[in-house]
C-alpha cells in the first residue's frame, strides 16, 4: 500500500520563517556591536598586513623584500616605541598641534593652506619643525624620505625608526594621508607631500591621475593643484619627483609655482639642473625654496652606489654648509641611511629638517 504525502502545514511554515528572521537579527547586531572593535584591532595590525603593490621598473619590491619596523631597528638594537597619542604631539614631538586658527580655508576640495590675514602665519613657519642653522658649526645635511604613504609597512618603518631630523614626503595618492601626517609629526617628523609633476619618462612613468601636464590649459593644472592642497593639514610645502621635465616648461611652471607660494608653503626643486626662475620668484614672494642636491638611491639602488653618494652628499656639505639628499622607502636604503646616520658625529656633520635649508 503506498505511503500517503504529509500535508503542507501553514503554520510551521510561518514559525520557521519567524525564526530565521530572528536569528539574523540578532546576527546583524552582534556584528554592529563588534564591528568598532573589529576595526581597532585590524588598525592594531595595519602594517602586518599590507603590501607594496606599486613597482618601478628595475626596483622589484615585493612584500617578501620588505622590511618591517622591527626588522629595521633590529639592525640598531633599538625597540620599537609604540605611536604617541595625538593630544601630546606638541609637548613630545616639539612640533605645534594641527590645525592651527587661520591657517586653512575650506572649499569644495577641502581644507586649503592659507597665509593668516592677522600676522602673516604660514603652514610653513607653523608646521615646520624648529632648528638654529646657527646654533652649530657643523656641516648640515637633509635627507628625505619621499613616496610615502603608499606602503604601510615601508611608511610606518620610517615613522618609528628614523631619527625626527629625517624629513617625510608623503604621496598625495596615500589614502590614510591624514592619519600619516599626524603619526609622522607626533614623532616629530617634519611632513611634506610630493608634487606629481610630468617627468622625463612620461607616459610610461605615470605620476598619477593629478600629475600637471606640460602644454595643459592652466585651468585644469591649477584645479589639479588645488585637489593636492586639500589634502591634509600640517605638511609645510611640496617636492617634486625625480627629473620632472615640467619644470622646463616656464609657462607652465610659473602659475602652478606661485600658487604653492601664495598658500604659504614651501617648494623643493629635484630637478638634476634647477632652473633660476623657481628661486627667483621665490625670492620676490618671500617664499621658502630648496633644491635637491642628490637623489640616493635613483637610478641605481645598491649598496655600494648609495654609499658612494653619501659621500658626495658629505662633501657637497663641508663646501656648501649644507647639502639634501633623497631616498625612496626601499629596505636598502633604510638600513644604509641608519648605518650612516651613526657615523655623523665623527665627521662634524649634523643632521637637519628639509625646511631649513630654504634660508628661513
Amino acid at each position: 500500500m503506498a505511503a500517503t504525502p504529509t500535508a503542507f502545514s501553514f503554520m510551521a511554515f510561518v514559525q520557521g520563517m519567524v525564526f530565521v528572521i530572528i536569528t539574523f537579527l540578532f546576527l546583524a547586531l552582534f556584528l554592529l556591536y563588534n564591528s568598532e572593535k573589529t576595526t581597532k584591532k585590524l588598525e592594531e595590525r595595519l602594517a602586518s598586513q599590507t603590501v607594496i603593490i606599486e613597482q618601478e621598473t628595475g626596483d622589484h619590491l615585493t612584500q617578501e623584500h620588505l622590511p618591517s619596523a622591527s626588522d629595521i631597528v633590529e639592525s640598531r638594537n633599538e625597540e620599537v616605541l609604540p605611536a604617541l597619542p595625538s593630544e601630546h604631539a606638541n609637548m613630545e614631538s616639539g612640533l605645534a598641534e594641527t590645525p592651527i586658527e587661520g591657517l586653512s580655508v575650506t572649499t569644495k576640495q577641502g581644507d586649503k593652506p592659507v597665509i593668516r590675514k592677522k600676522d602673516g602665519l604660514s603652514a610653513f613657519k607653523a608646521y615646520r619643525r624648529p632648528f638654529d642653522v646657527y646654533a652649530s658649526d657643523k656641516s648640515l645635511i637633509s635627507i628625505v624620505i619621499t613616496d610615502l604613504g603608499l606602503s604601510d609597512v615601508a611608511t610606518e618603518s620610517a615613522i618609528r625608526t628614523m631619527p625626527p631630523e629625517i624629513s617625510l614626503a608623503i604621496s598625495p595618492y596615500a589614502g590614510t594621508i591624514d592619519f600619516w601626517i599626524q603619526e609622522s609629526r607626533a614623532r616629530g617628523h617634519e611632513i611634506w607631500l610630493t608634487l606629481p609633476l610630468e617627468n622625463k619618462n612620461y607616459p610610461a612613468e605615470d605620476p598619477g591621475p593629478h600629475t600637471m601636464i606640460i602644454d595643459a590649459p592652466e585651468r585644469e593644472n591649477l584645479a589639479k593643484l588645488d585637489w593636492l592642497l586639500s589634502r591634509g593639514q600640517g605638511y609645510v610645502g611640496f617636492i617634486t619627483g625625480y627629473e620632472p621635465a615640467f619644470m622646463q616648461s616656464l609657462n607652465d611652471m610659473r602659475p602652478v609655482i606661485g600658487s604653492i607660494y601664495t598658500s604659504g608653503l614651501g617648494f623643493v626643486d629635484g630637478s638634476a639642473k634647477p632652473g633660476i626662475i623657481p628661486q627667483t620668484m621665490a625670492v620676490s614672494m618671500k617664499a621658502p625654496y630648496s633644491t635637491v642636491n642628490i637623489w640616493l638611491d635613483r637610478p641605481d639602488p645598491s649598496q655600494e652606489s648609495l654609499q658612494n653618494k653619501l659621500e658626495k652628499l658629505e662633501k657637497i656639505s663641508r663646501e656648501n654648509g649644507f647639502a639634501v639628499g633623497i631616498i625612496r622607502p626601499l629596505p636598502v636604503s633604510y638600513h644604509q641611511i641608519l648605518e650612516w646616520i651613526e657615523t655623523l658625529p665623527d665627521k662634524n656633520i649634523a643632521l637637519a629638517p628639509l625646511s631649513a635649508t630654504t634660508g628661513y
